[in-house]
């Protein structure tokens, strides 16, 4: 199997470290696609590819004995060393259509003496003679035969005097660390080597050190040449074969290549003269004898030259550069080893034969590879070293010439193809070509080809060492032609000093506005055309740009290593999307969780320019990526100074608990008795700790969007990730308990012991303790001085009114009786309970009633059923879940094998595989293997307990590899597991999940249901907040009382808890709201938990201490399972519950085995428990994961991310024993499922499993399965789609009777025969053939006859109160429902603008369910905001889901002059009742109305209002200051037709 780089750190330095998943504006808006109007992805899947080859060779410094060594990786805390050898070493493309690399001079072009030219770096390297960051020979330290550069101490060398750095003459050296040279040095005329070498690799510098016994001890610098890179495909007119190792008697050549002979890439190999025509060998090595080197031909061991300097070197002792036939020796000069060694301690030596680099084009992704062909040996034979041989498999993205993104339609993508091509042929995985290079000057006048700079920085690529640096006055003419801040530098040779007749020398030096980066650019592009490859169009022929690298093949050096390295992080840093993406990760940091596009364009333009300005006062360097100009400008904008923001609803943020943490213990006085104590404390139970993050992603996402008025408006809240009931009663009896007994560990304090000497036990003894508080408020003179320093110390000067008051109540009775002490410990245990304290924005104003919320009340009568969602974290490796173990499989293929062989290093030995039976599955094998760790689920499936769905993943539509599959967030962690959480790839129902919609429809349907999450916080199993189920958590910790020894009892504390977070004012800030919403919830939880606990003590049917649970999945299951055994206590029906089990995300070693295992003991304990609770048969368990991985294993031994994978169901009424789905037929690059490295396209959407799953839990109409899964009519509902009956052994919903036809209300009979669309059917009420509620069997039979309908009937509005009713183009505020607009009633229609979601406006079905005939709109006025208002709009119609809509009437509202929200005018009252008519609307209110003649009649419409009143365009108001509509309310006046 191929190995591929592990493509983690690659995609997350991108994705959550520097430029995100999409393109952004400045202002941290999308950038949208000019055709689809899509945001653009920053990167692909190939991109990822490529930069995860840039991060190869990386591995753990040596172990040393610090405290970071620890475990098997190596010590932490030491910097990364690279391996030259794990390298890549082939170009790689960059994130802008272009090459990292670009825009780095040529190495050919370094000019002659580099080594000692102004900028030149050496390195101190000690007493040791070996290059540290080149190759190096490794027998060459310590070997006094070996020849070294040795500089001249006589006073005639520059370059040692530099290096030596005496303070002043006859001064000792003091050999600086570094020494980069600040001047050109000149070179010696009759002494010193600096004058007749190419290059410095080590040098020696006499004198050295005197060492204990008297000696001196040499030292050395090792040269660090500047980074510059080389193209990769070689002119075949001046290219030369090169070869490293011995040539044996049989003048075979066994390690060659191309190697450009501008380069001093290799050494010389001197023959006698006449040795092509001689055939008598040996014809080279023939000096003073045999075996050595003539005197002279070398400097220095391993000496590297140009081609033609080597040949120079050949002429001096009478030889000549050749192409030998035998080569086996060793000298001073150089060492030349058996050839199996290939370049391992071999250096390459030049020869004069020619060479061709050719492309070897990829049949699956079209990407191109470097094959050399260089001239034969003397035998005949072309024996290339692997890496660019037939067999290579190191393609790299190639930009195109005509399309950077495409690639020409004539490439050849299979073997018949590729030979029908005259100067191509085929090698297994590619088709090999012929190639042309062509070198050419891009710009020939730059008076009249270039008008701006811009010209030069999008046209020139390839860049130049700094002329002024390099050149001499006199070998360049500098000219100014007219182009704005660019320097032209001509070559003295060119024909004259204008600005025409540029040739490809020409240099620009140009400044890039948007980095600050000064770059020197040459006239020059280098292209490579595939010979006789002609696509479909004229301009289609396969010609690439050149692409450069900075490693070279030839000679592959850590230094450059080093410089790619930088320049993949420069190329991130300097992205476009950068600054902004920076800009808004660092503002939420800074307490603001959604700054306005302003604020982020200020923060991130400060960052990208350096520099902030404010009052004159300039903050900053200037330089581009200026992290102080950052802060300055987030600490000193005008949105973080302003105090009307404060009052705005919108801004702010919830606290982190760390931070806040920090707060308390900061402003009340934390003192330690133990120094360092306070590193040690265990705080994950709050939700944060320090350094200890769970994963890479932190302990929250920065675009979680919480349920509540949050998420409804759009925004997010990311603090709100670790918002649970667990951590929030945890941080609040945390606190509660240090104020009373010091900083411990105690009674739920925080600390890092119980204490010293055991657990103080009476409030205010700290003595036990390792600190205390030592608050005291500077005055306590009254209560409102020590409320005063309290409200500023804790939140800011922000308490409110309404809290203060609650606070001083309950402070006062302490203080009116003389204990102050008490006043002041129970003042701050209440601030520190308030939202003020918890969140940043505006104060909480509360209403008179607290937040409540209660259980059900009365038993239900349903019987008990129950799903339990089990997500894998991190992409489970699933297709070693389940695995083809048969070797004749449809066609009689060995798919075993198949698997084996793509799986590589990663694959499970078929003898270890537990078998399974697919015969009755219809798949491609009849025989399947379970992974040898789940012994339980195979024993589930023999029992048909449990089924496994093959393939299966997130889909908007069926897809193959020849569709547009490609999505930014595909392979990302965060977004493709909201995506399995929501199951709402449109956002149909913004912050929902798709287990809280089915609970959602369960509970609308008279069923008592409970969503349920184990310690943690995701929205799966959240619903939408009309429906008011809310989602609970259980903590798999063992249930504490809160407030131990409470200061005003434990229950009054609750209370008063409760009242500092109740209820607030409908415009008081999301984020108070969030947080007082979630207390009130979390204390409801711990009540609960609270009653259950007491039932555990007081019955033993309850008790669940034969349950071990002793892993941490095992302990998530025991938590799901007590909850599951109180479900009575609960008074619940139906349970949704959420377990996860982290560790999946396995891109190092595969260590499947650890946590299957753990998997396995644990669902064999919790299907144990199940069974003993009687409730097997009604648990239906779901095991699912973000994504599948990479068929393909990784260099890391892991895999990677991709899409497709295999899950399961499992449960005692699960009709099991199958595999559902279509498991892949071909596991190759053949199979059009196949896309980069084994990522396989699902065939089986969530949608048809979670289909089902509703069904089974009670979910039957089409209605009510379309709100569960928005997205399921995208795929064919009988051939994909699953009901209850494919997967449970009882089931509702019959699969064929039910699957051709559309049952809107689930009572079983179609929508085109039903004339009652409403029945209740969970009511399990019979209907007859109409879909009406059956006749009693008393009622006698009527022959009466039927009234006839009557015709249509005008009315004031073809809309009702009970109407149907969803957003479009928004959220609406919660406080406002939609149903708001048409119940006849001024309200507030308050419609947030979405990214992406279209012109705002609404969906409704008339509850009538009759067609209606609409003839006009009448909008009535809200309570303010005239440029708020719609300005236009378009009704449509439609009768079925499957028609098209259909134009009714379109017009701009201020076209009419009545109507006065297009001015500014009065507006209507709210909650004032509409008197209105078919006629005549309510002219005693402020309206529109517009007639319009129409005879169209249907039963759906969407009314849409493109422009406002101010004539904006909807779409300019998103992200604006203004992203909102508002209107009172809406009617359609028409007639219903009866």
């Amino acid at each position: 199997a191929e190995n591929f780089p592990d493509e983690n750190y690659a995609r997350e330095i991108m994705q959550l470290f520097s430029v995100g998943l999409f393109e952004l504006n400045m202002d941290g808006s999308l950038v949208l696609d000019s055709q689809t109007g899509k945001p653009i992805p920053t990167y692909n899947s190939d991109d990822i590819m490529s930069f995860a080859r840039a991060w190869t060779g990386f591995s753990y410094s040596k172990l040393r004995g610090n405290q970071e060594a620890w475990g098997k990786w190596g010590p932490f805390g030491d910097t990364l060393v690279l391996n030259r050898d794990s390298r890549d070493w082939f170009p790689k493309s960059n994130l802008l259509g272009g090459y990292i690399g670009d825009r780095y001079p040529l190495c050919r072009d370094l000019p002659a003496k580099h080594f000692l030219k102004k900028g030149a770096v050496y390195r101190l390297l000690g007493s040791r003679s070996s290059p540290e960051l080149q190759r190096y020979d490794e027998e060459w330290e310590g070997n006094a035969t070996k020849l070294e550069l040795t500089l001249d101490n006589s006073g005639s060398s520059a370059l040692y005097a530099a290096l030596c750095a005496a303070p002043s003459s006859g001064a000792a050296c003091t050999y600086p660390g570094y020494v980069t040279l600040d001047q050109n040095l000149a070179l010696t005329t009759t002494t010193g080597v600096e004058q007749s070498v190419d290059t410095i690799r080590t040098v020696k510098v006499p004198d050295g050190v005197s060492a204990s016994n008297g000696l001196n001890i040499p030292i050395y610098y090792e040269y660090v040449r500047p980074a510059c890179v080389e193209s990769t495909f070689l002119d075949t007119n001046t290219a030369k074969k090169v070869n490293a190792g011995r040539i044996f008697s049989n003048n075979i050549m066994y390690n060659t290549m191309c190697a450009d002979p501008r380069t001093e890439a290799a050494t010389p190999i001197c023959c006698d003269t006449g040795w092509e025509t001689d055939p008598t060998p040996p014809h080279q090595l023939t000096g003073p004898s045999v075996g050595s080197y003539p005197t002279g031909t070398c400097e220095y061991h391993a000496e590297r030259r140009t081609f033609d300097s080597a040949s120079l070197q050949c002429n001096a002792v009478g030889q000549e550069q050749c192409h030998p036939r035998r080569l086996y020796y060793e000298s001073d000069c150089a060492t030349y080893r058996d050839f199996s060694r290939g370049m391992v301690g071999n250096f390459f030596h030049w020869t004069t034969a020619g060479c061709m680099t050719r492309a070897k084009i990829s049949y699956e992704t079209g990407q191109i590879a470097r094959v050399d062909n260089p001239d034969p040996d003397v035998a005949g034979e072309r024996n290339r070293v692997t890496i660019v041989d037939d067999t290579t498999m190191n393609y790299f993205k190639v930009v195109w010439q005509n399309d950077n993104n495409g690639k020409p339609s004539g490439l050849p993508y299979n073997n018949a193809t590729c030979s029908a091509i005259s100067t191509c042929y085929a090698h297994t995985d590619g088709c090999i070509c012929d190639t042309q290079i062509t070198d050419s000057a891009v710009f020939t006048d730059a008076t009249t080809d270039i008008t701006s700079k811009a010209d030069i920085l999008n046209r020139l690529h390839i860049g130049a060492f700094s002329p002024t640096d390099v050149l001499s006055d006199d070998e360049m003419v500098v000219l100014e032609c007219g182009i704005t801040d660019v320097v032209v530098y001509k070559p003295t040779a060119a024909t004259a000093t204008t600005c025409s007749n540029l040739s490809s020398d020409t240099i620009f030096t140009v400044v890039d506005d948007h980095t600050g980066v000064t770059h020197h650019l040459k006239n020059l592009q280098s292209t490579v055309k595939i010979l006789n490859i002609i696509g479909a169009a004229a301009d289609d022929d396969a010609i690439f740009r050149n692409p450069v690298q900075f490693i070279s093949l030839v000679e592959p050096d850590l230094r450059d290593m080093y410089y790619e390295t930088d320049a993949v992080i420069d190329h991130l840093f300097h992205h476009p999307s950068h600054p902004p993406f920076l800009a808004l990760r660092m503002l939420q940091r800074f307490g603001v969780s959604n700054p306005s596009p302003g604020y982020i364009e200020r923060v991130a333009t400060a960052y990208k320019e350096g520099t902030f300005n404010n009052n004159n006062n300039s903050i900053g360097s200037g330089n581009y990526g200026d992290l102080s100009a950052m802060v300055a400008a987030i600490l000193m904008d005008r949105e973080t100074r302003s105090v009307s923001l404060d009052a705005d609803p919108f801004h702010g943020q919830l606290r982190e608990p760390l931070l806040k943490l920090t707060s308390f213990f900061r402003s009340m006085g934390a003192q330690y008795e133990i120094a360092d104590s306070a590193q040690k404390f265990q705080l994950l139970e709050i939700g944060q700790d320090v350094y200890r993050s769970p994963s890479v992603f932190s302990f929250f996402l920065p675009e979680f969007q919480p349920s509540g008025k949050i998420g409804e408006s759009g925004l997010v809240g990311p603090e709100a990730m670790v918002l649970t009931g667990s951590t929030i009663t945890r941080l609040l009896d945390g606190m509660l308990s240090t104020t009373k007994f010091g900083i411990t560990r105690c009674h739920n304090g925080w600390g890092f012991s119980l204490g010293r000497h055991g657990c103080p036990n009476v409030s205010g003894d700290t003595s036990l303790s390792e600190g205390k508080l030592n608050y005291a408020p500077p005055s306590a003179a009254s209560i409102d001085d020590i409320l005063d320093d309290l409200s500023l110390v804790l939140t800011a000067n922000r308490l409110s009114a309404n809290n203060r008051a609650i606070i001083k109540s309950v402070v006062g009775d302490y203080f009116e009786w003389g204990d102050v002490p008490k006043a002041i410990l129970v003042a701050q245990q209440l601030v520190c309970m308030t939202p003020e304290f918890h969140t940043w924005g505006a104060v909480h104003d509360k209403s008179v009633y607290e937040q409540e919320i209660v259980g059900y009340t009365e038993q239900s009568t349903h019987t008990y059923k129950a799903v339990v969602y089990v997500f894998l974290n991190g992409g489970m490796d699933s297709f070693n879940l389940l695995v083809p173990n048969d070797n004749n499989c449809v066609g009689g293929k060995d798919m075993y094998q198949e698997y084996a062989n793509i799986r590589g290093v990663v694959a499970i030995p078929q003898n270890d595989l537990l078998t399974i039976d697919a015969t009755s599955s219809n798949q491609v094998c009849n025989t399947f293997g379970v992974h040898p760790d789940l012994p339980f689920v195979q024993s589930l499936y023999n029992s048909n307990d449990a089924i496994f769905f093959a393939n299966t993943g997130m889909l908007n539509e069926p897809l193959t590899k020849n569709d547009d599959w490609e999505n930014g967030m595909l392979f990302a962690h965060n977004h493709m597991t909201r995506e399995n959480w929501l199951n709402d790839p449109f956002i149909a129902h913004k912050g929902s999940g798709v287990g809280g919609r089915i609970m959602d429809m369960l509970r609308k349907n008279g069923y008592q249901t409970a969503a349920t999450t184990v310690d943690g916080q995701n929205t799966f199993n959240k619903g939408v907040p009309q429906y008011s189920n809310p989602a609970w958590t259980v903590s798999t910790r063992n249930f504490e009382l809160f407030d131990y020894k409470s200061s005003v009892g434990a229950t009054d504390m609750l209370n008063l808890i409760q009242e500092l977070n109740g209820y607030s004012e409908v415009d008081n800030n999301i984020f108070s709201d969030t947080w007082t919403s979630t207390v009130s919830q979390a204390l409801f939880e711990y009540e609960t938990a609270k009653e259950i606990d007491e039932a555990i003590s007081s019955n033993s049917a309850y008790n669940m201490d034969h349950y071990n649970g002793n892993t941490p999945l095992g302990s998530e299951f025991r938590a799901v399972a007590q909850n599951m055994i109180m479900r009575d206590i609960r008074k619940v029906d139906r349970d949704m519950y959420y377990v996860d089990q982290g560790g999946y995300d396995m891109h190092r070693e595969d260590e499947l085995d650890i946590n299957f295992s753990e998997l396995n003991g644990a669902l064999s304990d919790f299907v144990t428990e199940l069974q003993r609770q009687g409730i097997w048969d009604d648990t239906a368990i779901v095991i699912s994961s973000d994504f599948g991985r990479t068929l393909t294993p990784n260099s890391d031994g892991g895999t990677d991310h991709a899409w497709g994978g295999n899950y399961l169901l499992l449960g005692g009424g699960v009709k099991g024993g199958r595999i559902l789905g279509t498991y892949p037929e071909e596991l190759t690059d053949a199979s059009d499922l196949w896309v980069r490295r084994g990522r396989l396209i699902p065939t089986l959407p969530w949608d048809a499993v979670w289909s089902g799953i509703a069904n089974w839990m009670g979910v039957k109409g089409d209605v009510d399965l379309d709100f569960i899964v928005p997205n399921r009519r995208s795929f064919d509902k009988c051939s994909v789609l699953f009901t209850d009956e494919d997967l449970f052994d009882t089931f509702s919903v019959p699969h064929d009777a039910t699957c051709a036809v559309e049952d809107g209300d689930g009572d079983g009979v179609p929508d085109d025969l039903d004339s009652c669309p409403d029945t209740e059917y969970w009511t399990g009420a019979a209907v007859d053939s109409l879909g009406c509620a059956a006749a009693s069997p008393t009622d006698a039979p009527t022959d009466a006859a039927v009234t006839p309908a009557p015709g249509p009937m005008a009315v004031a509005s073809v809309l009702d109160v009970d109407s149907h009713i969803f957003n479009l183009g928004g959220t609406l505020n919660n406080a406002h429902p939609p149903e708001d607009l048409v119940e006849g009633v001024v309200n507030q229609w308050y419609l947030v603008l979405q990214e992406n979601a279209g012109p705002p406006g609404i969906q409704v079905t008339p509850a009538h369910g009759r067609p209606s005939i609409v003839q006009g709109i009448r909008l009535y006025a809200a309570t303010c905001c005239w440029n708020r208002v719609p300005g236009s709009y378009k009704i449509q119609g439609r009768n079925t889901r499957a028609d098209a809509w259909t134009t009714v009437h379109e017009t701009n509202f201020c076209d009419q002059d009545q109507y006065p929200m297009c001015k500014w005018g009065s507006f209507n009252t709210m909650n004032t009742v509409i008197h209105s008519n078919a006629t005549s609307p309510d002219t005693s209110l402020d309206y529109v109305e517009i007639l319009f003649p129409n005879t169209l009649a249907f039963t759906t419409y969407r009314v849409t209002f493109p422009t406002f009143a101010d004539n904006t365009y909807y779409v300019d108001r998103i992200g604006s200051s203004l992203p909102n509509m508002i209107l009172g309310a809406l009617e359609l006046p028409g007639e219903i037709v009866y």
